[in-house]
């Protein structure tokens, strides 16, 4: 996670964690929200690693049922990291009552819930490509 604490955004730093991170590690692929890294994401790393816009609508909604469901079933565990743990308990779930799905939704306005968000996209991205 990574917060600009109201500077510009300049992501030099965050591209060469990537980069670094790529090098380091087999990594398959990157999702990403397209909303403020697809100039980064979307043409000045893909030499590196295949890179993917996440929609934010509809597959963001499968994703978070996707996520629950792992959780419920206890297919998925993190290693206690704190900004997870909080994220998720920032999160609140929005229910679908026509497909009873599940969309993760702040539970105030003021709270952090982005790396829940990333990880229900890694998650439903893991399934997708069966990791």
């Amino acid at each position: 996670v990574w917060d600009p604490k109201g500077q510009l955004l300049d992501y030099t730093q965050q591209e060469q964690w990537i980069r670094d991170l790529c090098r380091e590690y087999n990594v398959i692929t990157i999702v990403y929200d397209p909303y403020q890294l697809h100039h980064m994401l979307g043409s000045r790393l893909k030499s590196i690693v295949w890179t993917q816009e996440f929609n934010q609508r509809s597959k963001r909604t499968v994703a978070d049922q996707q996520l629950f469901q792992s959780i419920m079933q206890e297919k998925i565990r993190h290693m206690n990291q704190q900004i997870l743990l909080r994220h998720l308990r920032n999160a609140d779930a929005k229910i679908d009552d026509s497909n009873h799905s599940r969309r993760l939704i702040k539970r105030y306005d003021s709270l952090k819930i982005d790396s829940a968000v990333a990880l229900s996209m890694a998650n439903q991205e893991c399934l997708r490509l069966n990791l």
